[in-house]
């Protein structure tokens, strides 16, 4: 989307107001978020234009435009305001008990001028009314009932069913998200009117710190929900079984009851347990669909100059069919889709460790299959191992390829298909090794390796700038152009401040001699003085 003038314009601290950026993620909406690139929210807004959870890319395939929802520790509002935008219809009430995030929220709910479809609650949601102390951080993210350290806060508390019947009586509610920091129990239980007379679906964080919540998934089972896990590859959502679930990424689960579960299967959006288990898509001849998926798979953008043969036997050429069925034939069923990539992993993954001589095109396939079913440690563990061997010139590729994600299908290619693709995995194993680079020291040098291939992509720009600011570096910014495209990222406005500002900086980086701050600062434009982090060496003097 196009940036705007004021993508990172600051607020000035009135009353209660905390001073504010506002800052624009890629589906359009602008939150008002903490005035520094060290909060964790504005950081990953920054770095990703979205939120990490993969779940933000369900809400506009599952929220009718009328739909009605509930956003259970609301912090800033990304939920709150994505749901409002995907359901202009609707309404939202949001619960966010501690008041330094929910100012921001209330702000951001009136520039959006939602002020008549979002209702924010200053209450937490537990399964009794009264009043709890609460844990409050500067990375709000942490703020928690059970939490320890940071400040302490005095909030009130509701229970769910008092407060709707109170507030909205009768109101059928479509969607509920509930993020409560470990409090998700005490919510049901103050919920029990609500479940029994509602089916909402449900999206919940379902661990505490690194613990998988058993009892949380258990008081699920209790109310007659099935658990279900979102594959942002597949748009689908996918049966939960927590003894093989691969956890260490996965953070949320969906909870929807039988009768939402034969509804949003037949919208295309979930593969019901007994779909699952009676799917034999993987034992059928190439159909007329798989055929067409085929030719519009290599028909893409960064397909083009690639010729597909398919040789008896070519474990590659089967699983990108089986691969380009589960993403674009049309009329295969959600099982069907699912059992098509399934297949394709399994088919890779046999090939691999048979012995036959080593592919790493067929290598990337399964790194894409992998994350597609919810795999991510193994993908990423794999990337690293492939990215190993690969030659640095590419390698020589001929035939049209599996990324490891779907969305570098659609990315320009200059390169030569091995270079470029080699180029993707080094992408997504530097990004999704974790939910964010927030989460790891800060590394310039891994995103200023990624920034020598002609084909990078913007995140990397965002996550080389982001890095340095973390590290208390000057950025060399030669070469960063896709930062001031507008059609290539969010908050071009900020991003160009921060450019402007790291390349004024770079003279006295360079020879380490002492500058004066406010002479420096005077003759960069009014954005660049906003947007940064000073605690660098002579500039923090």
């Amino acid at each position: 989307m196009n940036s705007t003038v004021h993508a990172a314009e600051v607020s000035a601290h009135t009353g209660t107001e905390p001073e504010s950026w506002q800052v624009s993620t890629a589906s359009g909406i602008r939150l008002r978020l903490p005035p520094s690139m060290r909060s964790l929210t504005t950081y990953v807004l920054l770095e990703q234009e979205c939120w990490f959870e993969p779940e933000m890319t369900l809400l506009p395939r599952l929220l009718t435009p009328g739909a009605h929802a509930l956003d259970i520790g609301a912090n800033h509002g990304l939920y709150t305001l994505e749901i409002a935008r995907c359901a202009p219809g609707g309404r939202v009430w949001a619960f966010e008990p501690t008041s330094v995030p929910r100012a921001r929220l209330r702000r951001s709910v009136e520039d959006a001028g939602l002020a008549g479809r979002v209702v924010v609650v200053d209450a937490a949601l537990a399964d009794s009314v009264g009043e709890a102390s609460f844990a409050v951080h500067d990375n709000s993210e942490l703020n928690s009932r059970s939490g320890e350290g940071g400040r302490r806060e005095c909030v009130r508390l509701e229970t769910l069913d008092g407060y709707l019947e109170t507030h909205a009586p009768g109101l059928p509610i479509d969607f509920v998200k509930l993020d409560a920091e470990g409090d998700e129990t005490r919510v049901l239980a103050g919920a029990q009117r609500f479940f029994a007379t509602q089916s909402p679906v449900v999206m919940f964080e379902y661990k505490h710190g690194a613990a998988v919540n058993n009892a949380l998934l258990e008081a699920w089972h209790g109310l007659g929900y099935g658990l279900f896990r979102w594959s942002a590859e597949l748009a689908l959502l996918l049966p939960f079984d927590r003894a093989t679930a691969e956890a260490a990424f996965a953070l949320n689960l969906v909870a929807v009851r039988p009768a939402q579960q034969v509804a949003l299967a037949a919208r295309g959006l979930l593969v019901t347990a007994a779909a699952q288990a009676s799917s034999r898509l993987a034992t059928l001849s190439p159909t007329p669909a798989m055929d067409a998926a085929l030719q519009a798979w290599c028909a893409r953008p960064s397909q083009q100059g690639l010729t597909l043969a398919e040789a008896p036997g070519d474990a590659h050429a089967r699983a990108l069919r089986l691969v380009a069925a589960a993403h674009l034939a049309e009329g295969l069923a959600p099982a069907e889709r699912w059992a098509a990539m399934q297949a394709a992993r399994d088919l890779a993954i046999a090939h691999l460790g048979s012995g036959a001589p080593a592919s790493l095109e067929l290598g990337v396939l399964l790194v894409h299959g992998l994350h597609a079913l919810g795999e991510q440690l193994a993908a990423v563990e794999l990337g690293c191992r492939l990215l190993a061997q690969w030659p640095l010139e590419g390698g020589d590729v001929r035939q049209p390829v599996v990324p490891p994600l779907l969305a570098d299908l659609e990315r320009p290619r200059s390169t030569a298909a091995g270079s470029w693709l080699r180029q993707m995995l080094g992408e997504y194993v530097a990004t999704f090794s974790a939910y964010s680079s927030y989460f790891q020291p800060p590394m310039p040098a891994r995103w200023a390796a990624l920034l020598t291939h002609p084909d990078h992509g913007a995140g990397i720009e965002r996550r080389y700038l982001l890095a340095h600011v973390l590290a208390d570096r000057v950025a060399p910014v030669t070469g960063l152009r896709l930062l001031s495209e507008p059609q290539a990222c969010c908050n071009g406005f900020l991003w160009r401040g921060l450019i402007e500002t790291m390349a004024a900086m770079a003279p006295a980086a360079a020879t380490a001699a002492p500058i004066d701050a406010g002479d420096l600062l005077a003759t960069l434009p009014v954005a660049a003085v906003t947007v940064v982090d000073v605690g660098a060496s002579a500039l923090a003097q």
